[in-house]
């Protein structure tokens, strides 16, 4: 109320101002009722609820003796500590001496459970696989097509696919109408299994494109493309919508293989906007005569 007494506000009609100002905050911030003019304090509160009556006040140096121990629980229990705990696998890792070195290798190693980067997240995985266009079979003599998507979903997981039934019809049309039912269509991830919240572990990403790259030299396709944010950062350390609308070259064994960047099928699904857009992606590959 000092304020009020103060010359230097003006007029009276400065200082009613100022008093209405006062009145409007103290309203918005909900005090305008007196609860209890006790001072309490709710954690010491519950502190003593919780504990036995015959027991001796805690020493409140000991970290590990706190007045309040179940907010000790929750903070034990709470998403971002989990988070935290089981975001890295708790196995080790299979050294980049020990990957797979053969196409084969590798689909075993997955389906098995190894701990290669991406496959430790869940007891499901799904590993890589051929998308059938208008083929019976893979043809050996046939080129190549990489897709690369970021995880498979919990849809994925069920129907043993790395892409749903929609998502792989969406693919197939799409391809097809580009001229691309002559080639194989080889999908893969970089991760086999489902990671916990939807999302690869920032730390674990190093590893994770390590192994795609390395998954990508055993295959040797003739095209690579990668659909959504996560595969455009593992192939391009760059985001995807200021890498898209462009053809890029991956660079394996000194030699360039094309490279689109573009979304990934679900998104397109979400938004039949986007199908526009990823159409004009695939005609930049139509364009360099590739087919």
């Amino acid at each position: 109320m000092q304020a009020l007494r103060d010359d230097k506000l003006g007029s009276r009609e400065d200082k009613l101002t100022l008093v209405q100002s006062y009145i409007a905050w103290w309203d918005i911030a909900g005090f305008d009722n007196a609860v209890d003019s006790k001072i309490v304090n709710w954690l010491e509160e519950k502190a003593k609820k919780a504990s036995p009556k015959n027991e001796s006040s805690p020493d409140v140096r000991d970290s590990s003796k706190s007045t309040a121990p179940h907010l000790q629980n929750r903070a034990r229990s709470s998403p971002q500590n989990n988070m935290a705990q089981s975001a890295t696998p708790s196995r080790s890792i299979v050294s980049k001496d020990n990957w797979p070195a053969t196409l084969s290798e590798l689909h075993k190693a997955i389906e098995r459970g190894d701990a290669l980067p991406g496959n430790v997240y869940g007891n499901e995985s799904i590993a890589p696989h051929y998308l059938q266009l208008d083929n019976e079979k893979a043809d050996e003599n046939q080129k190549i097509i990489m897709l690369i998507s970021d995880y498979p979903n919990s849809d994925n997981l069920s129907e043993k696919s790395l892409f749903s039934r929609k998502e792989n019809q969406l693919i197939v049309n799409m391809l097809t109408a580009a001229g691309f039912q002559k080639h194989n269509i080889y999908c893969a991830s970089l991760a086999s299994t489902r990671p916990i919240y939807d999302e690869l572990p920032e730390q674990d990403l190093p590893l994770i494109h390590a192994f795609i790259r390395h998954h990508i030299e055993i295959l040797d396709p003739d095209i690579l493309i990668s659909l959504g944010s996560a595969a455009c950062n593992a192939l391009l350390n760059a985001e995807l919508m200021k890498s898209r609308e462009n053809l890029h070259y991956f660079n394996l064994n000194n030699k360039d293989k094309e490279l689109l960047t573009t979304f990934h099928p679900k998104t397109l699904l979400a938004n039949a906007r986007m199908k526009e857009k990823a159409w004009r992606d695939l005609q930049l590959l139509m364009k360099k005569d590739i087919l």
